[in-house]
């Protein structure tokens, strides 16, 4: 939780109502107050060929500070600069041999980060990356997955959007 900004009792300063309700209901109330978080899935299954390829994240779950707006293909747009902690998933279907990742592009550019695993021919592989950063305001932030191996049919996240592919990202401090 943040610890709000208040301004402190100077010196001989009298103790008023607005000054009360400043450190307590105002404290209160910015600790509480909603934080900017987006969550955006993939709630159909999609097909994932070799190389490194977006992943499509067209299905809103939740969206506090208007990140998604004018934004497709997966791509969120920061609105409130500050650290965030963001988690990403991508969930691979079986395949033998090869590796799958998830490439994370912070303003188009990178990858930021690319964790890979190696593919598993008896169980769908899942790939997940969760970290704390700081963003700027207009920062932007989207997935792509890297496989070795092509993906037909990559499994659908259910309908909370914690299977599957997915991208959070939660403010968390100025």
């Amino acid at each position: 939780m943040a610890i709000p900004d208040l301004v402190g009792f100077l010196v001989g300063e009298k103790v008023r109502a607005a000054k009360l309700n400043e450190h307590t209901k105002g404290a209160i109330e910015a600790a509480v107050h909603y934080k900017p978080f987006v969550h955006i899935a993939n709630l159909n299954t999609f097909n994932a060929g070799v190389g490194n390829l977006a992943v499509p994240m067209d299905d809103l779950i939740d969206d506090t500070d208007s990140m998604t707006v004018g934004q497709t293909g997966g791509r969120v747009i920061v609105r409130t600069a500050g650290l965030y902690r963001v988690t990403a998933q991508v969930t691979y279907a079986n395949a033998s041999g090869g590796h799958r990742g998830i490439n994370l592009y912070r303003n188009s550019s990178g990858p930021w980060v690319a964790p890979k695993v190696p593919a598993t021919p008896a169980n769908v592989t899942t790939v997940q990356w969760t970290c704390t950063a700081r963003f700027s305001v207009n920062e932007t932030l989207s997935v792509n997955s890297e496989t070795s191996v092509a993906c037909n049919n990559c499994p659908t996240g259910g309908p909370d959007g914690l299977a599957g592919s997915f991208l959070m990202m939660e403010w968390v401090s100025k």
